[in-house]
């Protein structure tokens, strides 16, 4: 079997928020890692008001709980760098996160459509103070492990 790299991984994700987006009839540029924490670029047609994303893609973002056919998702998780908090942490952002689960082993091909979920930096920061920041201590530039996990439990989609 060959094995995928995180980059690769990564790479799956953004065009396959750059495709939905444009599928929605809005304009998606790809940043090629030139602009930090900014993977993509959306933007109305005639350019009135545009917004960063920060895609955040996992080979296997949910996690299941019970036993045959009633074994269901309960949760899904996506690891985050502390530059990733950082950015999500800054008040006052239009920066929005697309978390994609690919839904696939490395080196597979996707069987079913990735499941996407949007969600603002402001629910990022909430989710910041009431979790992250107690289970984890303080800042993040203090933490001594640079990835700590975000953990969404049925996420819903923001539309703007």
């Amino acid at each position: 079997m060959v094995t995928r790299s995180h980059a690769l991984t990564g790479s799956a994700g953004v065009y396959f928020v750059a495709a939905q987006i444009s599928a929605l009839g809005f304009h998606a540029a790809l940043t090629m890692h030139n602009v930090p924490n900014i993977d993509l670029v959306a933007s109305k047609l005639n350019g009135s008001h545009s917004v960063g994303i920060q895609v955040k893609t996992s080979t296997l973002a949910n996690r299941k709980s019970g036993d045959g056919e009633n074994r269901s998702i309960v949760q899904y998780q996506w690891d985050m760098s502390e530059n990733a908090w950082n950015a999500a942490l800054v008040k006052g952002t239009e920066l929005l996160f697309a978390f994609v689960d690919l839904n696939c082993d490395q080196g597979t091909a996707l069987e079913e459509v990735p499941e996407v979920f949007v969600v603002p930096c402001s629910f990022l920061r909430k989710y910041y103070r009431g979790v992250v920041r107690r289970s984890f201590g303080g800042d993040a530039l203090k933490w001594k492990r640079k990835t700590h996990t975000c953990r969404c439990f049925r996420i819903q989609s923001v539309q703007e």
